[in-house]
């Protein structure tokens, strides 16, 4: 068991790695998963990327905020988890006055 909490975040930082890209763990059957957090500040946009051949989970933890798939805008708010496929390119645009929190958990596609 791997016991994580919000409050082994670094002072300071905005995002963090809960388990670091390529850790290996049971859970998953191909062995190896990712995990982070990130705090994003009010309208703050992250990279329009693909994420090679991780498939993710965000779950977002707080806030608001509009994803960006496939050039589709969807809003997404606390309490959503969007599934996204390795080949599915997003960008995250936070709220202006409910900014997000956004936990991300990969595993290899």
């Amino acid at each position: 068991m791997k016991l994580f909490s919000i409050r082994d975040l670094p002072a300071g930082r905005d995002a963090a790695d809960l388990v670091p890209a390529g850790a290996p763990t049971a859970a998953s059957p191909r062995g190896f998963v990712q995990a982070g957090i990130r705090y994003y500040a009010r309208g703050e946009e992250s990279a329009d990327e693909a994420h090679g051949d991780w498939e993710l989970a965000l779950v977002v933890m707080q806030g608001r905020a509009r994803l960006v798939v496939d050039g589709v805008e969807h809003p997404v708010a606390a309490g959503d988890v969007v599934f996204l496929r390795a080949d599915e390119p997003c960008r995250l645009c936070a709220d202006e006055v409910d900014p997000a929190v956004v936990l991300t958990i990969g595993a290899r596609a």
